[in-house]
């Protein structure tokens, strides 16, 4: 009767042993799965950070050159070009000083998006400052548009980093109002 029993139970083994195994490859592929999702939200959440940041960079450039005018007593708000003329700027650090030095592009900041302008990618160098002139290209482009505010003697700035990253585009924008309270 043992003999009886141990024959009839010899293929219950592998079949255990089959559905142990699926059991721990499908474990084994949600655990891994998981873990490319969180990777995947990390260098997202790492993207958004720096276009944030680089957004804010944007709208304080602006102000800059509006103190900096102010300092160097340049009397005009945007007549003939000089202060903050209204336009689209592909603005960084290196010309923190004056619009002149900027690169301007035409249009809206809506269609900027698609327009393929070299000028307004940003650029990483060697101190890991971003710039529009030297270092590695980024995926970053960004741009910041002066307009005629709402209010007298003011200015509506905004500013846009835009970048295209695993074949979605994705983009940051800041806004601020520059009066000329001085």
């Amino acid at each position: 009767m043992l003999k009886k029993y141990f024959k009839s139970q010899s293929g219950v083994t592998l079949i255990e042993s089959l559905v142990a195994m699926m059991v721990i490859t499908v474990g084994l592929v949600a655990i891994l799965s998981l873990a490319l999702s969180s990777l995947t939200r990390a260098k997202v959440s790492k993207e958004q950070i720096v276009a944030t940041a680089l957004v804010r960079e944007g709208i304080e450039i602006t102000r800059t050159i509006r103190d900096t005018n102010w300092l160097q007593d340049i009397g005009c708000w945007s007549v003939n070009g000089c202060g903050l003329a209204d336009d689209l700027y592909a603005l960084d650090y290196t010309n923190a000083s004056s619009l002149d030095e900027a690169t301007r592009f035409s249009g809206d900041i809506e269609e900027f998006i698609f327009l393929d302008n070299d000028a307004s990618i940003l650029k990483e160098n060697s101190e890991s400052f971003y710039n529009h002139s030297s270092g590695d290209a980024t995926i970053y482009r960004r741009v910041v548009q002066i307009e005629a505010g709402n209010i007298t003697e003011s200015k509506h700035i905004r500013c846009r980093v835009y970048w295209n990253a695993r074949g979605k585009d994705f983009y940051v924008d800041a806004e601020t109002i520059l009066t000329n309270w001085r």
